[in-house]
C-alpha cells in the first residue's frame, strides 16, 4: 500500500534532507565551463566596455547643439574629424562641434551623443547639417554600461550559461572556477526490456526511460551513466543498485516502484546500506508510485516506468534534487498565462501535470489540452509545457486562464 506524500510536501521533504556535496573545484578553459557550476563568484576587473561606444553610423556631438533640429531647420555643427574604428581619437569636441563614429567606434571626449546617419548630410563644405535632434545618450553605449570592476558576471552556484560566456570574454576572462558535474546512475528494471538496438520479441519493448532521463540530466549540466537493464530479480537489482550507488551521486531506477508482483524497487530502496525511505507514493498524476530514499547521504528514486510519468518526475522531483546537490537554490520555472482552448476534467486528490499545446492568439498565448496515457511518449512532442492542476481542483474550464511551466 502506497503512503502518498502531496507534491509540496515531497519539495519540502527535498530541500530539509538533501544537502550539498562538496566536491573539489575544476577550472576549465572558459568553454568547457559551458554548463557547469561556478564554483565561486566571478568578478568583473575592469570597465565593459572600456569607452563610450557608438551603436550606429553617424555624428558624435553634444546633443544640447541640436536641440530645435528639423527637416525645415537643420542644426550645422562644424565637422571635427573622423574617428577610426579600434583607435581613440586624438580629439575632443567643443560646443558645436560633431565628428563621424562608425558603429562600434569611440566616441570623442565632449561628445554625449550620437546622431544616425540618415538623419544627417555632408555636403563638403566642413559642416555637417543635422535633421533631428539628438538627447543625450542617444545610440551610445556608455563605458561601463555591461559591467564595471568588483561586479559579480557569475555569481556562486550559478550555472555558466552561453550568456556568461560572452559576458566572461568581454572582461577578458579565459578561465573560470566549477564544480564537477554530478554522476547520477540509472538503471532500468523489467524482464520485458530490451536496448534500443535490439529487436523486441513477443511481449517486449525497447528500453526508452533509461535515455530519456539521461538527456534531461545531461541538459541540467550533469553526467548521467546508464547500467543496462536489470532483470526482474530483487536480489539482483539489489547488488546492481549498491555497485552503481558507490560510483554515482544519485542514482534513478526506472521501473519496478509500484505495488505489483514484481516491483521490487521499493525493497530495494529500503535494504540499500545506511538507506532511509522517505517517500512511498506521489499524489500527482502522472508519478503516484514514485519512491524516494536516502542512502549513505545520497538521493535514490524509484521512478514510475511509464515515460510520461518518468518524464515529469524527473522535470519536477529528480532536477530539484539535482540542483539541491549542486548547492543551488530551486530555481523557479519559465512561465507564460494562457486560456485554455477546451474543457479537461481532473480527479481530486492529486495534483496533475497537464501537457498543453501552445499557440499565439489575437489576445496572448492559448494552450490547448492534451488528453495523455502515461505510457506514450509522443504526446509531448506536441507540448510546449505543461500546467499543474492542483488537488482541490475538478478540472479546469474553457476560457480559463492558467499558469504554463515551459518546457
Amino acid at each position: 500500500m502506497l503512503e502518498v506524500k502531496s507534491a509540496e510536501a515531497a519539495l519540502k521533504l527535498l530541500e530539509e534532507e538533501i544537502k550539498p556535496l562538496l566536491k573539489k573545484p575544476l577550472t576549465l578553459p572558459l568553454m568547457e565551463a559551458l554548463g557547469h557550476i561556478a564554483a565561486a563568484d566571478i568578478l568583473c576587473g575592469e570597465m565593459i566596455p572600456p569607452f563610450d561606444r557608438a551603436t550606429v553610423d553617424g555624428y558624435a556631438l553634444r546633443a544640447r547643439d541640436s536641440f530645435g533640429a528639423g527637416e525645415g531647420l537643420p542644426a550645422r555643427l562644424k565637422l571635427k574629424g573622423r574617428v577610426e574604428m579600434g583607435l581613440k581619437p586624438d580629439f575632443a569636441l567643443a560646443a558645436g562641434e560633431a565628428a563621424y563614429v562608425p558603429t562600434g567606434g569611440c566616441l570623442p571626449a565632449g561628445s554625449d551623443s550620437m546622431i544616425m546617419l540618415e538623419y544627417s548630410e555632408d555636403v563638403g563644405d566642413g559642416f555637417v547639417y543635422l535633421y533631428k535632434a539628438a538627447a543625450p545618450g542617444n545610440n551610445l553605449i556608455f563605458a561601463g554600461d555591461d559591467a564595471k570592476p568588483g561586479e559579480t558576471l557569475l555569481h556562486r552556484y550559478q550555472m555558466l550559461k552561453p550568456h556568461h560566456v560572452g559576458l566572461l570574454a568581454a572582461a577578458g576572462i579565459s578561465e573560470a572556477p566549477v564544480l564537477p558535474p554530478l554522476c547520477v546512475g540509472i538503471i532500468s528494471s523489467g524482464d520485458e526490456l530490451v536496448d534500443i538496438d535490439a529487436e523486441p520479441q513477443n511481449a517486449q519493448i525497447r528500453d526508452v526511460n533509461s535515455y530519456l532521463l539521461a538527456a534531461l540530466l545531461k541538459e541540467a549540466g550533469a553526467k548521467p551513466r546508464r547500467y543496462g537493464i536489470a532483470a526482474d530479480d530483487a536480489k539482483n537489482l539489489l547488488r546492481l543498485s549498491v555497485s552503481a550507488l558507490a560510483e554515482c551521486d544519485m542514482l534513478l531506477l526506472s521501473g519496478g516502484s509500484s505495488v505489483g508482483q514484481q516491483d521490487y524497487s521499493h525493497w530495494v530502496l529500503k535494504n540499500l546500506p545506511k538507506s532511509r525511505l522517505l517517500v512511498h507514493g506521489l499524489a500527482v498524476k502522472p508519478g503516484k508510485p514514485t519512491l524516494l530514499a536516502l542512502a549513505d547521504n545520497k538521493p535514490v528514486f524509484g521512478l514510475p516506468g511509464h515515460p510520461l510519468s518518468a518524464y515529469f518526475i524527473c522535470r519536477v522531483f529528480v532536477l530539484c534534487a539535482l540542483r539541491l546537490l549542486q548547492g543551488q537554490k530551486v530555481e523557479k520555472p519559465r512561465m507564460i498565462t494562457a486560456t485554455l482552448t477546451q474543457n479537461y476534467p481532473s480527479n481530486a486528490g492529486r495534483e496533475e501535470y497537464l501537457p498543453l499545446a501552445l499557440s499565439q492568439g489575437p489576445e496572448g498565448w492559448l494552450a490547448k489540452p492534451i488528453f495523455n496515457k502515461s505510457g506514450l511518449i509522443s504526446l509531448l512532442k506536441q507540448a510546449g509545457g505543461y500546467t499543474r492542476i492542483s488537488r482541490e481542483q475538478e478540472g479546469l474550464a474553457k476560457g480559463q486562464s492558467v499558469m504554463v511551466e515551459l518546457f
